[in-house]
């Protein structure tokens, strides 16, 4: 790796001596002039409690705080999910081209322009008891007896501290070798159509020879492989209500292949967008952002 600017040899006598070896492992190359920001940036991320969990022997044990609901009102929520990069977030960054500019995804992941919730958004949050029995009821009368279903916190994956997830629900299935994550939709059906024409019409399906699946362009998608990787579950349910009665669901086994690309373009966004305004905030307060390494265009 060059360093540019500067010989390798002067990296060492940065005062984080950690500093060379996380560059080298994000690949970044860095121009001289900026090493006393960068060193200084490293210091003050260390203190926004952005690193993975180590001392977890188990999934379950990295929900923050055991939090066992997601009100809106719940400070440690909000507090955890500050600055990570969560599920809800993952389609949008994925996308990214390189001709975009970052700033607005930026502002939606730090939540800088704070978008208050809708009637369909508040009606589907207090539809989530009722989906969930629905799915239990779903999953028994498909061969699926032994089947129990809990709440969820925010999750903080093990080995990606700025990557979260709060899925709707952890699914255990006895048939199963590990549980699952479960993502829920309420969906608003007109009169004449049907919950599956109104999943086709939002593109959050697609049609197959033996039916409709989830389209695997979908934010939903993506929302739900960010789930299980936050979780390490191998596998998740999406599940879609309807004000008609319909429901949807769908067993999404988690594809590596897929998910590969997507986690490189969220460490990415992470280490070259949000680390810099998180240490030296400028966007919040109208300003362009700060632009550190010489690599981020």
């Amino acid at each position: 790796m060059a360093f540019v600017g500067g010989a390798e040899s002067e990296v060492q006598k940065w005062k984080v001596p950690e500093l060379k070896s996380y560059l080298q492992s994000r690949g970044i190359t860095v121009s001289q002039k900026r090493k006393e920001e960068l060193v200084e940036l490293v210091e003050k991320a260390r203190d926004l409690s952005l690193e993975p969990i180590d001392d977890w022997e188990k999934p379950e044990d990295v929900i923050v705080n055991k939090l066992q609901t997601k009100r809106s009102d719940a400070i440690d929520w909000f507090q955890y999910r500050t600055g990570r990069i969560t599920a809800s977030h993952c389609k949008r960054i994925a996308s990214l081209k390189l001709t975009t500019s970052p700033t607005k995804a930026l502002k939606e992941v730090l939540s800088y322009n704070q978008v208050p919730l809708t009637a369909a958004m508040k009606e589907g949050l207090a539809k989530e008891d009722e989906i969930e029995q629905a799915l239990i009821k779903y999953m028994k009368q498909n061969g699926h007896s032994d089947i129990k279903v809990e709440k969820c916190g925010f999750v903080i994956s093990k080995t990606h501290g700025h990557i979260g997830a709060s899925p709707d629900r952890i699914i255990y299935d006895q048939s199963e070798s590990s549980p699952g994550v479960v993502e829920m939709k309420f969906l608003q059906v007109k009169s004449g159509e049907t919950l599956e024409d109104i999943l086709l019409k939002q593109h959050i399906c697609i049609k197959r020879s033996n039916g409709i699946a989830l389209n695997r362009n979908h934010k939903y998608f993506y929302q739900l492989h960010q789930q299980m990787f936050a979780t390490t579950y191998p596998w998740g349910i999406f599940v879609a209500c309807g004000r008609d009665g319909g429901i949807y669901v769908e067993k999404v086994l988690f594809d590596q292949e897929f998910w590969s690309p997507v986690l490189v373009k969220l460490d990415s966004f992470f280490d070259l967008v949000i680390l810099p305004e998180l240490a030296f905030p400028k966007v919040k307060y109208g300003q362009n952002r700060t632009v550190l390494y010489s690599t981020d265009k």
